[in-house]
């Protein structure tokens, strides 16, 4: 079963869009060799996050499916995994589980609804690298992105030295 893969087309002015994003003030950083898989099932969601993440320098690929998902991390190599708690086949906890099953190193970060230790603690037993209540804050989702990429970098130079 061949996956389903959403690139999205950026508008030059979108309604939901234009108060948070200049698109003329893109500019190409390192951050553009860093490819992020985006599963997520809402459609206004994964349109603005997208289009947020690319604003920052990001490459996103979406997939609307936990089962998509998994099978775009098998065929392509990514920097980094946003994962949704709650997805139409499944849920964000068990996707983790399945990506460590043959990705230990990428990594996860699992987005929710639900704010209690409870749920952050058992994202990060299922191999999530960090937990993050709702994508509300642009700001707040590069910094959890600048250290999950950062600790990566310094793992890579450990392993190198």
């Amino acid at each position: 079963m061949e996956a389903t893969r959403e690139h999205i087309l950026l508008p030059n002015h979108h309604p939901l869009l234009d108060a948070e994003i200049n698109y003329r003030k893109v500019k190409p950083t390192k951050r553009n060799q860093e490819r992020i898989l985006f599963i997520i099932d809402h459609d206004e969601t994964r349109l603005r996050i997208n289009t947020l993440l690319w604003e920052c320098g990001y490459a996103v690929t979406t997939a609307k499916s936990l089962t998509d998902g998994l099978h775009l991390a098998q065929i392509e190599r990514f920097a980094c995994y946003i994962v949704d708690q709650r997805l139409p086949d499944g849920r964000g906890v068990e996707g983790c589980q399945k990506l460590r099953e043959f990705d230990q190193r990428t990594p996860i970060l699992l987005c929710s609804s639900v704010a209690c230790e409870a749920a952050r603690q058992q994202a990060l037993a299922a191999g999530a690298q960090s937990y993050l209540y709702t994508l509300s804050s642009l700001e707040e989702l590069k910094q959890v992105l600048a250290q999950l990429f950062d600790e990566e970098e310094s793992l890579i130079l450990k392993k190198s030295a």
